[in-house]
């Protein structure tokens, strides 16, 4: 062997002493040996809740390397012990990023994520929260890792909407919960809330009939709670659905009432009011069970004023006065008694 070979190999041999392999997906990255120096520093300060001093270091080797995922997993670990999660979410994202097949980086991000969100959650800070959970429904191989929390999640970022009066983007997440296969079987804790907050969600959009269908959804599997307040207001929101619809098709008929069809269309619209007789059967349960729902006397007198049934328009308009009669609208009530016994 000549003396310049010999030069080569040693200087080759000094080189790759000073890199040690670390295998990171499919690919072996040569990772610097001060970076593993300054990896091995930082352990011991981390051990001994030196977490300034930890952070610190792991920080100079990724200044040096900042490809070393694993690095950037131990400096996250730090920040989420911490409660620092945004530092946390960004360290773990970032470790991701450089070895996706890490199952250990995945659940971790999951984890501090959901942390994260409840944290804000607490606080009140929905939208904020919101945000982190649909950050975290991203998250590449989460849905497989953890279906049943994904599906929760879906629930709860709905739920979030709702109490952000965001009904579409409520909408969107809760519809996605509740045609989730086996929904029912498998989350019966919040299936029947989550078709009544969807069934609320489509009345305000005008969607009566899905709202209908949801909110009789919601009753049927809540039937054998006799105490559950939100029974009666289901039945209300059911019975002031359908008196919406059917408002605007009698008063079409009766725009066209004159003196020679004038019987003829009153029998139209009785036929017509008793196709929504659910409402008067909704609106008598609402008032035994939820009495102190004014709207529910008010929308049955005029279902009653609607089908021409005078009698029980007034005794019902009777009842509003008398057991409501500090509200905001009892002259309107008076005066409609008013104008009901005059065309009796």
């Amino acid at each position: 062997m000549n003396k310049k070979n010999l030069v080569f190999i040693v200087i080759t041999i000094f080189m790759l002493s000073l890199f040690t392999a670390y295998v990171s997906g499919k690919d072996a990255v040569k990772i610097p040996k001060k970076v593993l120096k300054l990896e091995k520093k930082a352990d011991k300060a981390k051990n001994k809740k030196d977490f300034d001093k930890a952070i610190e270091l792991y920080k100079n080797a990724i200044e040096i390397f900042p490809d070393y995922s694993k690095v950037h997993y131990k400096l996250a670990s730090i920040y989420a012990f911490n409660n620092k999660y945004p530092e946390a979410i960004k360290e773990l994202k970032i470790a991701k990023k450089l070895d996706n097949s890490d199952i250990n980086t995945t659940k971790a991000l999951s984890d501090t994520m959901l942390k994260y969100g409840n944290n804000l959650l607490k606080l009140r800070k929905l939208k904020e929260a919101n945000n982190v959970y649909i950050d975290m429904l991203g998250i590449d191989g989460f849905s497989k890792l953890f279906p049943k929390l994904q599906n929760k999640m879906i629930y709860r970022i709905g739920l979030n909407f709702f109490s952000l009066k965001d009904l579409k983007n409520s909408e969107k997440y809760l519809s996605r919960f509740i045609n989730i296969e086996n929904a029912e079987n498998d989350y019966p804790g919040i299936f029947p809330m989550a078709n009544y907050i969807s069934g609320i969600n489509n009345s305000t959009l005008k969607n009566y009939e899905l709202s209908n269908k949801l909110l009789k959804k919601y009753i049927a599997l809540k039937s054998d709670d006799q105490a559950n307040k939100y029974i009666s207001f289901a039945r209300y929101i059911i019975a002031s659905n359908d008196f919406t619809v059917l408002k605007p098709m009698v008063t079409a008929i009766k725009k066209t009432t004159n003196r020679k069809n004038i019987k003829e269309n009153k029998k139209k619209i009785k036929a017509l009011a008793e196709k929504y007789i659910e409402i008067e059967t909704n609106l008598k349960k609402v008032i035994e069970k939820a009495p102190q729902i004014e709207d529910a006397y008010v929308i049955l007198g005029n279902y009653y004023y609607l089908k021409n049934d005078t009698t029980n328009c007034l005794n019902i308009y009777k009842t509003l006065i008398e057991k409501f009669p500090t509200s905001k609208d009892i002259d309107i009530y008076k005066e409609f008694l008013k104008g009901i016994k005059k065309s009796k």
